[in-house]
Formats: structure tokens, C-alpha cells, sequence
């Protein structure tokens, strides 16, 4: 067979070297492209679209000009067209059209062909592609079979409608014939320039409106960085913004533009994760950065806990959701911390999808809570992100890291746990609330001398959740002080039921206590307690006072059988009271500490430091008042007592109950370290103690807690 010679001359070209695709239309932005039947601009819809010159550059001796488009209106839209006639176009093979694109927005920037139709028309057979990468000049290349040899072909490079604050840099379009066996000269683009200088009016006006706000509110928020003596923030944020300029003034490579970008809006939205008892409030000012990875620690049946805070530096509100992912996602809990009298003290647990919102230039907080119940020991691995809901701000991702340890932590603490919660635990779901937080010492109030229901239902309720072997009661009495004291004899054959109550229920003399009088040794009560050993000598009787002098502390010794007093005493006024405390002590009585300034207002140390002091004194019992919810909105000038709030039928513990009960799982710590190391446990203990007022407290508890699960967890 005879073989065609055009077929022979093609293998001899590819034995040669590899063919190349014919140019059929090459524009290179050198100020001559625009010609009457050549390269065009067409705007369309609103006719708003422009096009503007740059500086330029100088490629191997030539000077260069690409062209921007610029797009400011989501109805303006803008295209380079060129029609090319079909007898410029060989038959067969196939057809390609390259750009070289620079963008802000990749998405809506198209490079597109349509046959026997100018674009912009009903174009029935139309391809295309679009840009994909910001910032940065690359190629983007379309492919096409012709169907019409006698069709011409309508090229079109530029903005799509709907591109409001987008701009798209041109430096070359290339149109090409490919026969089989030829390849693009694409591959041997050589444009070597890496930036340009734009206007500087392109990137300022023609930006995302996140970009404007950020430019608008950088100076106020450079400010409160420096009036807040954060020297070092305010040094990098200001970096960052002589960057941004330094792009728009041709100083800096565009593609660094993105980055710079991300940057200054993780600088507007801050989200860092900080240790628990971090104190803050709506006037906190962050600075920018730190989203380190996290390191969670907690014994099985144990939790950590730490805060995460959200600044939102912009002008307008800020709308997000809260997410966890990893393999701990479903034990991570995350509450909003709601302002109560300026503190962020109410925790509302937040859901999957919830929508949570920080207002402008605001400050929000939140409780994260690592609850190691029911996982094996390990460590594991997941982020903590924060998506806001307009996509046009970054996500932030915090990666966390959670140790589980072997050791499970007792669910009952060795000493008495109390709230002073009048009575809740007459509900089985207040029962478990407060056996969640490990409160083990349940408050009954009786109000009559024939009733002792409530004591009944609390005992059912006890017993039923298996709590009996851990429980223990406290017994508040006020209509017998309302009738004048204990010396009644009405109320001999009362005391008497009440403590065949007890004993019918399996509970001894040791298991509870009756409280007959308030924060005072007054003669009353001494006459009343006189009364009540001589009912029933093995009756015990709770006092929550400082004795004023030793006089007053022989007076009462045989007559009280737990000291409580105020746990200032034992903290700020420690050394004021050492002489009155020593000699309490010295009785060989169960002492206990209780605190009453439950206000959210109060501060939170005070919370988390009760359990710490208990352990080191080796005291018997940690108390507070009180369990009753404290109001969202306290009238003026009122006090507002409480630990917890009630919301829509619920009852939520505050921060600082939730503080408290963390405190009770240092105190767990505590107890098992020092069976291990008790010399270096102790010191530990009292280094937190110590520290009680300095602003590192809240680090300091978080590194000893941590160096506590080390030595527990070294025991192998």
C-alpha cells in the first residue's frame, strides 16, 4: 500500500522533536493590542466595568502593560473578546485558548470560546474554565472540537457578573490550533514577573467588604492594643498593616497579599484558649494570635476544664457556630458564658448547630469541658473550630490533645460537700444534679412539727440512686428558733422522731447534723444546745461562727460538735485568726469551712481555692451558701445570692460553682498524689495556695494540676 507522504513528513517531524500548535491570535498587553477588528473590551449589564493600565514591566527588553478589569457592582460584567474568523482557524484538530491570569477572587474570573456566536449573545455551543488560585499569575486553558469548520469562534476573557470588589489582571491570551500530534507552547511561557504595582486604588476600594472593615477599623483597634499596654501585639499588628500597604504600593509581591489578608482578619476575630480560672471581662481587650494546640488532661471519671474567649474587633456583629471534631468530639461540652453584672458567670450549653453571637468590638466567653466518663485511657486528637457564618472570614481551628490516664478518680470525696441547697434533693433530677458536681452532704429544712416528709423523700431519693453509704444530711430547723429556742418541751418528743427517722433508715449519729442557729454564738443558741444534749446527749450540733475570743470557744466546746467558720478567716484573714483557729483545732472537733459570698460578682479564686486550703489543713468538710439561683437581671442595688441560675425550667450551676466542683477533683488529685509523693504533693498544694492573689493564679493551678496527674500516672 502506498503510504501517504503527508503521514511520513509527521513521523519525521516527532522522530525530530516535538510539534507545535499553530498561533492563530497571541495578545501580549504591550499597549498595542486594542485594534478595530482585533482584541475588544466589552462591558455589559450596567456598564460599570473598567478597564485600567498598570505600570508595567520589562520582559526581555520589551515593555509589558497588562490591563485590570475591574468590577464594582454585582451587575456590571466585563470581557476581552476578539472574534476570529473561520478561515484564520485550519480544520480538524482541535482548538485552545489560554489566558494568564492574576485575581482576587478566582471563581469569577472565566476564560471562555463559543462557536458561530459572539460571546455575550445566547451562545448555544460555549465552554469555559475559570481561574483557580488568588493573588497569584497563572495559566488557565480551554480545549474545543470545532462542529462548523465554516463557524467562527468568539474568544472572551473576564469578569462574570455577580463580581462585585473583584479585579483581574490580563498579561497574555493565547489562541491555538493543535493537529494531532502537536502540543501547546503554553509550556514555554517564560513571562518572568512576579508582581506588580497596581493603582493603589484597585486593592483599596476594590476589596471584600471584610478586607474594608479591616482597613477602616485597624487604627482604632491598633489603639486599645497600645492603651492597653500591649506593646508587643501592637508592634506585630502594625507590621501587618505597613505589609498590607506595602502590596498596594508595590513594594511587596501581590501573592504575599492573601496571606497578609488571613492574617489581619485572625487578628480582627481572635479565638484563644485559655486555662479555666482565666479572669475576664467585657472590656478585655486580646491580642492577636495563639491558637497553639491545647492539652487537656483528666483521670477517668474526671474532666478538665478550660475558657475559650472570642474577641470580635470589627465594626459590625459577628454571627459563628461552634464545633468539635476528633475522636473525643461527642465528650467535649462547650457553654456560653452569659454577663451577669458584667461578669461571665451563667454557662448555657451550646449545640451542634447552634448560631452564638458577638456583638461589635466585644468580648465573648466560653466554658470547654473535656469529660473523660466512659473513654479508655489514651491520648486523642481533634480541633475545636469556629466557622463564623459569613465565609468571607476565615475559620479558626484549635487543635486540642487529651490525655485520658489509667487511674479512675473516686466518684465520693473523704470529706463533707455541701451547698446549703434547702431541700432540692427532694427531686431526683436536683438529686443527681447536685451528685454530678460531687455535693455528698444533702440540706433538709423542716418546717413543722408533724412534718418530715421532706427528710423522707431525700432518703427515698438517696437510696434509690445508690447513694446511701456516701450521703450525709444537714438539718435546718427555723420554726423552732421562730418559737423561741429548743428549751420548749414541745419539742422533746419532736427531736426524738426526728432522730428515730434516722435510725429507722440505717443512718448513725455521724451521718447527720442539725443546725440551729446562723453565724452566731449568742445565748440562745447556747441555752438551746444545752436543751438538745440533754434530749438526746448524742445528737450532733453545727456551728458556722467564729467563736469572738477563747472564752466564748470554752463556752460552747461541749456544747458543739462541728466548727464551721468563715473561710476568710482561713485565707485573707489567716494570720488575724491563727490563734482562734489553733485553739478550734485543738478541741479535736470536725472543722469545716464554709463561704457565703456567693454573688457573681465575687471573686473566683475564692471558689476554686476552698478545696485546696481544706486539703492542706486537713479539714473535714467544704461548704457553701447557696444553691439558690442567683437572678439574670438583679434590680439595682439589690444583692443577688446564688450558685445557680434557672433557665426555661432548667437548673444551671454558675462558673463558679462549676469552679467549686473542679476544685473537689484537685482535691481527688491531692489525695491519691500524696499517697504516692507526699513531700512534693504538699509542695505543690501549697505553691497554688500561695499564689492565691497573684495574676499567674490561674496558670499556676493549671501547671500543678497537670505536674499532680504526672505524678499519678508515673505510678506504673
Amino acid at each position: 500500500m502506498k503510504r501517504n507522504y503527508c503521514q511520513i513528513f509527521a513521523i519525521m517531524l516527532i522522530c525530530m522533536g516535538t510539534l507545535h500548535a499553530k498561533t492563530i491570535r497571541e495578545f501580549t498587553f504591550d499597549g498595542t493590542d486594542f485594534e478595530p477588528q482585533g482584541l475588544q473590551f466589552v462591558k455589559y449589564g450596567d456598564q460599570t466595568s473598567q478597564i485600567m493600565d498598570t505600570e508595567g514591566a520589562v520582559v526581555n527588553g520589551r515593555k509589558r502593560k497588562p490591563r485590570v478589569i475591574v468590577n464594582t457592582t454585582e451587575r456590571s460584567w466585563g470581557y476581552f473578546i476578539c472574534d476570529v474568523p473561520a478561515k484564520d482557524i485550519p480544520a480538524g484538530g482541535k482548538i485552545r485558548l489560554t489566558a494568564w491570569l492574576t485575581t482576587n477572587k478566582p471563581e469569577l474570573s472565566l476564560v471562555r470560546m463559543s462557536e458561530g456566536v459572539r460571546f455575550g449573545g445566547l451562545c448555544p455551543r460555549l465552554v469555559g474554565n475559570h481561574a483557580n488560585v488568588p493573588y497569584v499569575r497563572h495559566a488557565v486553558s480551554i480545549e474545543y472540537t470545532r462542529h462548523d469548520d465554516n463557524a467562527f469562534m468568539s474568544l472572551a476573557v473576564g469578569l462574570d457578573y455577580y463580581s462585585p470588589n473583584t479585579w483581574l489582571i490580563v498579561d497574555r491570551i493565547l489562541f491555538e490550533h493543535l493537529a494531532d500530534g502537536e502540543e501547546s507552547i503554553v509550556k514555554d511561557d517564560s513571562y518572568p514577573y512576579e508582581s506588580l504595582k497596581l493603582p493603589m486604588d484597585i486593592i483599596a476600594q476594590n476589596t471584600s467588604d471584610v478586607q474594608k472593615r479591616m482597613l477602616s477599623n485597624a487604627e482604632a483597634y491598633l489603639q486599645r492594643l497600645k492603651d492597653n499596654k500591649l506593646d508587643d501585639a501592637a508592634a506585630q499588628f502594625q507590621k501587618l498593616l505597613d505589609d498590607w500597604h506595602g502590596v498596594c504600593e508595590g513594594r511587596l509581591p501581590l501573592a504575599e497579599l492573601p496571606s497578609i489578608g488571613e492574617r489581619i482578619s485572625k487578628a480582627f476575630i481572635v479565638c484563644q484558649m485559655k486555662p479555666d480560672m482565666t479572669l475576664f471581662d467585657p472590656d478585655t481587650i486580646l491580642p492577636p494570635g495563639n491558637t497553639e494546640k491545647w492539652q487537656a488532661v483528666a483521670a477517668r471519671n474526671a474532666r478538665d476544664h478550660a475558657i475559650l474567649l472570642i474577641a470580635n474587633q470589627f465594626s459590625l456583629p459577628l454571627s459563628f457556630q461552634i464545633r468539635t471534631d476528633g475522636e473525643t468530639a461527642d465528650a467535649i461540652i462547650i457553654k456560653r458564658l452569659h454577663w451577669v453584672s458584667r461578669s461571665p458567670d451563667c454557662p448555657v450549653e451550646t449545640q451542634r448547630d447552634d448560631i452564638v453571637e458577638v456583638s461589635s468590638q466585644s468580648l465573648a466567653g466560653f466554658e470547654v469541658v473535656f469529660s473523660a466518663k466512659d473513654l479508655k485511657p489514651g491520648t486523642y486528637n481533634g480541633k475545636i473550630i469556629i466557622a463564623p457564618l459569613d465565609n468571607s472570614y476565615p475559620v479558626t481551628e484549635i487543635p486540642y490533645e487529651f490525655q485520658i490516664i489509667g487511674w479512675r478518680m473516686p466518684n465520693d470525696l473523704p470529706v463533707w460537700t455541701f451547698t446549703f441547697d434547702y431541700g432540692i434533693a427532694r427531686d431526683p433530677r436536683m438529686l443527681q444534679f447536685l451528685h454530678e458536681r460531687r455535693v455528698n452532704t444533702f440540706h433538709v429544712t423542716l418546717h413543722k412539727l408533724d412534718d418530715f416528709s421532706q427528710l423522707l423523700d431525700i432518703f427515698r431519693n438517696v437510696e434509690a440512686a445508690g447513694l446511701k453509704a456516701s450521703s450525709r444530711f444537714f438539718v435546718e430547723v427555723w420554726f423552732v428558733r421562730d418559737a423561741g429556742g429548743w428549751t420548749k418541751p414541745e419539742f422533746t418528743p419532736w427531736l426524738k422522731q426526728l432522730v428515730e427517722h434516722f435510725q429507722q433508715h440505717g443512718y448513725d449519729y455521724d451521718a447527720w447534723t442539725l443546725h440551729i442557729y446562723d453565724e452566731t454564738l449568742c445565748d440562745e443558741f447556747h441555752q438551746s444546745a444545752k436543751a438538745i444534749r440533754d434530749i438526746d446527749p448524742k445528737v450532733k450540733i453545727y456551728s458556722d461562727m467564729m467563736p469572738h475570743d477563747l472564752a466564748e470557744m470554752e463556752k460552747f466546746t461541749s456544747l458543739v460538735d462541728y466548727w464551721c467558720p468563715h473561710m476568710l478567716t482561713q485565707v485573707s484573714q489567716r494570720e488575724a485568726y491563727a490563734e482562734k483557729t489553733a485553739a478550734l483545732r485543738k478541741t479535736g472537733l470536725p472543722f469545716h469551712v464554709y463561704n457565703c459570698d456567693s454573688s457573681p460578682t465575687f471573686p473566683l479564686k475564692t471558689y476554686r481555692i476552698e478545696p485546696w486550703m481544706v486539703w492542706l489543713d486537713g479539714d473535714q468538710g467544704i461548704m457553701f451558701w447557696t444553691a439558690n439561683a442567683c437572678q439574670v437581671r438583679p434590680p439595682l442595688g439589690q444583692p443577688n445570692y446564688g450558685m445557680s441560675y434557672r433557665l426555661n425550667g432548667q437548673l444551671l450551676s454558675s462558673r463558679r460553682w462549676d469552679m467549686w466542683a473542679a476544685g473537689f477533683e484537685d482535691y481527688l488529685l491531692l489525695c491519691q498524689a500524696n499517697t504516692i509523693d507526699a513531700a512534693q504533693t504538699r509542695h505543690l498544694a501549697e505553691k497554688v495556695f500561695a499564689s492565691v492573689n497573684e495574676p499567674d493564679f490561674p496558670q499556676i493551678v493549671a501547671d500543678v494540676r497537670r505536674a499532680l496527674y504526672a505524678i499519678i500516672d508515673g505510678e506504673k
